[in-house]
């Protein structure tokens, strides 16, 4: 490879790390402090935990492990084997690289970004092709958090979210039920019209479900799973 060609290579991969670590969070494990994990998915030989964490980002099989630096080897395990102790430094490192324009909410845990004008099939194969998913709303916490996240950005409009009817029961993308409580429905909704089997978010107003036929081209959320 050409020095040219490898200084452009080399500016791609910290460009790489640098998107990765927008959304990394690196915390020292006590917990685990004296645990040995199953054989290390990642292995690299320096006493550098700079440089261990530097090249564990560059590999996708290095997400979510735990690094060991011990002497002059470092590894990174994804679980436990047994109690055994050992010497070392213990980090965990989280790692939730979004897409390009995604925003990251910590508190929930999730990247997600609104989009406009689709129906709900449309906008659901829209996020499957972004790798992503119409939003589930699982939690009351997950709802009232994006909610203000979008009310704070003067977007509170009225969207698509991951649910529909099946069989007369409501469920989420993912499979699970959508929890039939007024948490979650406006008032006297759903309303049990035949047509009405996708579920829109009214973020403005109540803040809750609406039943809905779903042929609207109105605003989503994509969610990465």
């Amino acid at each position: 490879m050409a020095s040219g060609n490898k200084v452009l290579y080399w500016i791609s991969l910290m460009s790489s790390v640098a998107a990765n670590l927008n959304h990394m969070e690196w915390l020292e494990d006590i917990s685990r402090s004296n645990q040995v994990f199953s054989g290390p998915v990642f292995r690299i030989t320096t006493s550098s935990l700079s440089l261990c964490t530097a090249k564990c980002t560059l590999l996708p099989a290095c997400y979510g492990v735990s690094l060991h630096v011990d002497g002059e080897d470092c590894r990174g395990y994804k679980r436990f084997a047994d109690s055994s102790t050992v010497t070392g430094t213990r980090l965990w490192k989280k790692v939730i690289p979004c897409h390009d324009g995604y925003t990251y909410t910590p508190s929930v845990d999730m990247c997600w970004k609104g989009y406009t004008g689709k129906d709900w099939d449309d906008a659901q194969q829209f996020c499957l092709e972004e790798d992503s998913r119409l939003i589930v709303f699982n939690t009351q916490t997950k709802l009232t958090t994006i909610r203000q996240a979008l009310i704070d950005t003067g977007k509170g409009n009225y969207y698509w979210v991951g649910g529909y009817k099946s069989g007369g029961t409501w469920l989420w993308l993912d499979g699970t039920p959508v929890e039939m409580t007024s948490v979650f429905w406006g008032p006297s909704e759903p309303t049990g019209q035949g047509y009405a089997i996708y579920i829109g978010w009214n973020v403005n107003s109540h803040g809750r479900f609406d039943d809905n036929g779903g042929w609207d081209a109105i605003p989503f959320i994509c969610e990465m799973l």
